[in-house]
């Protein structure tokens, strides 16, 4: 009888140690996982694009505007998505991080930082037409935080 109990003993007791270390090692893998996850950013193309259009369309149209003018305008606008690639392949290099277009983002999360401006800024874009997309992007937040129930 006493037999029975030491080895029925035994076996509790490692299966007690085995659920342990289990319990352990599942912790320890949710703890590195959580740990080295990578950063993620957005970028609101749209936005981007539509500043680069407003600013085509007040350069071609500018009082005393010269076909040189206008030919140089066009000539830019065929590099946009070239520079707009090697832009965001050198931002995501910078900052080590995942970039997502803003429209693939649902919700506003303060742990997802918007890279836009730094983008536009990447592209030339300071001053008006920069200021005129950002405050569209703004425009488009609070109409998206508002429609979120």
């Amino acid at each position: 009888m006493t037999r029975h109990r030491t080895a029925n003993r035994r076996l509790v007791a490692a299966v007690l140690v085995s659920a342990s270390l289990s319990a352990l090692m599942v912790a320890g893998a949710a703890w590195w996982t959580r740990q080295h996850l990578p950063r993620m950013a957005t970028v609101d193309l749209q936005a981007v694009l539509d500043a680069k259009r407003a600013s085509f369309a007040e350069r071609i149209t500018r009082p005393n505007v010269t076909d040189r003018d206008r030919d140089a305008a066009l000539a830019e606008t065929s590099d946009v998505g070239t520079q707009m690639s090697a832009a965001l392949k050198a931002l995501q290099a910078e900052c080590g991080c995942i970039l997502l277009t803003r429209a693939a983002v649902i919700g506003a999360y303060a742990d997802v930082e918007d890279l836009t401006p730094l983008l536009m800024a990447r592209l030339g874009m300071s001053g008006q037409a920069a200021a005129d997309a950002n405050s569209k992007l703004d425009e488009r937040m609070q109409t998206s935080r508002a429609e979120v129930p």
